[in-house]
């Protein structure tokens, strides 16, 4: 049974003329809103705080794909140096380092070619 016989409501597909105009302002309100909040500065302890957050979450959902169990707080605490797992589940630790290490190659890459909004596929 595949999802249509389940789900006969999600079609994934979209209809553009189904769209009214009053849907198009919206979303270009939004995407307004979106730009403004993009070009707010943050305070730098905030910001640092964000980074924290979200080199976390990103290394954890990287490495999850693959197996890994580390939960988002201990990849948090490992970013501060504070995790303590034993010897067989160290290697947990390794892989958040791996992509830790992976995205600081891309962070600088783009930082030094800041005219590039692509990162080649050899970075990758």
């Amino acid at each position: 049974m595949g999802y249509k016989d389940s789900h006969p409501w999600i079609s994934f597909s979209f209809h553009m003329e189904r769209v009214n105009y009053l849907t198009w302002i919206a979303l270009g309100e939004i995407k307004s809103k979106c730009e403004h909040l993009a070009g707010v500065p943050l305070k730098p302890a905030v910001a640092k705080d964000f980074s924290k957050v979200y080199l976390a979450k990103g290394a954890l959902a990287t490495t999850a794909i693959e197996g890994n169990t580390l939960s988002e707080e201990d990849v948090r605490l490992h970013l501060e140096g504070k995790l303590k797992l034993p010897p067989s589940k160290e290697y947990l630790k390794k892989e958040i380092d791996n992509i830790l290490d992976a995205f600081k190659v891309a962070d600088k890459h783009v930082l030094l070619n800041s005219n590039s909004d692509i990162i080649s596929v050899r970075l990758i």
